[in-house]
């Protein structure tokens, strides 16, 4: 693995800290070079990235995503052409094996990333989830590969249980805080929960007390305010899906305009 281990660890080890410290950490999630430099400009220490926001233009479906290969080009121009620090989801190890996953990782540290997400649900219509035993392999096989490499990696795992329409409140937290204890002895750094509508904050306190590690929280639902969310100890408030699905709104909006701009009479101005 050719890379600057010295002053990658650095940037790992100061991302891995703003998990940490006592503020809450803002992570706007970006889709290319224009958009992560805006969030730069505006004082942002750090930013989160999809592979699917780049596989989705060429038309693959999420499900193709998450069963294909993941091209780290256009992620890697956001790291060379900015100084923020970048956290990657890989959708492509949710659904395939341990080597795909510890492959995934490799190529988001090659890229110069400092931190990768991982979900235990499964892209399908039923919503399924990842067997715990088949997650802490992926964990393992991570935390081995970079212990070897000398490197270091923020792990993040995405837990879905809460959004399980099958199973009442009170299970969704107790199972939620029970995989949470295992992935974060199995070497996770970091457990996401992303907030149903009905979520409150005692809902989200509940889960900071109960859950041995720092917290991220995704955006949506009826979440407390950002001051509320530090002050009951979360440690990072990320917004991965709104800025992007706000800037296909605006896109498509555009069309329209444009369209009705199409039928519209020339004016003759001579």
């Amino acid at each position: 693995m050719k890379l600057n281990k010295k002053a990658h660890n650095i940037f790992a080890d100061e991302f891995i800290k703003l998990h940490r410290d006592k503020e809450i950490l803002l992570l706007p999630y970006v889709w290319n070079v224009a958009s992560a430099r805006i969030f730069e400009k505006s004082g942002f220490r750090a930013v989160g990235t999809k592979s699917a926001y780049f596989e989705t233009s060429p038309g693959y479906s999420e499900e193709q995503i998450a069963n294909k290969p993941v091209d780290f080009k256009e992620i890697k121009k956001i790291i060379e052409n900015t100084n923020l620090l970048v956290c990657v989801d890989i959708e492509s190890g949710n659904q395939q094996g341990v080597d795909c996953v510890v492959e995934a990782a490799s190529a988001v540290l090659e890229a110069g990333g400092v931190g990768i997400n991982l979900k235990d649900e499964i892209s399908n219509e039923e919503k399924s989830f990842i067997e715990i035993y088949d997650m802490v392999q992926k964990i393992n096989a991570i935390r081995k590969m970079t212990e070897k490499e000398g490197i270091h990696l923020l792990i993040n795992i995405c837990i879905h249980f809460l959004n399980n329409d099958r199973e009442k409140i009170s299970e969704k937290i107790r199972y939620t805080v029970e995989r949470a204890k295992i992935y974060v002895e199995s070497g996770a750094d970091c457990i996401t929960i992303p907030i149903m509508d009905d979520s409150n904050e005692q809902i989200i306190t509940n889960l900071i007390k109960r859950i041995n590690a720092p917290v991220r929280i995704i955006t949506g639902g009826n979440i407390p305010s950002v001051n509320k969310l530090e002050e009951i100890g979360v440690a990072c408030l990320s917004f991965p899906a709104k800025l992007y699905e706000g800037k296909l709104r605006q896109l498509a909006k555009m069309s329209k305009e444009l369209e009705q701009i199409d039928s519209m009479p020339v004016q003759n101005h001579n």
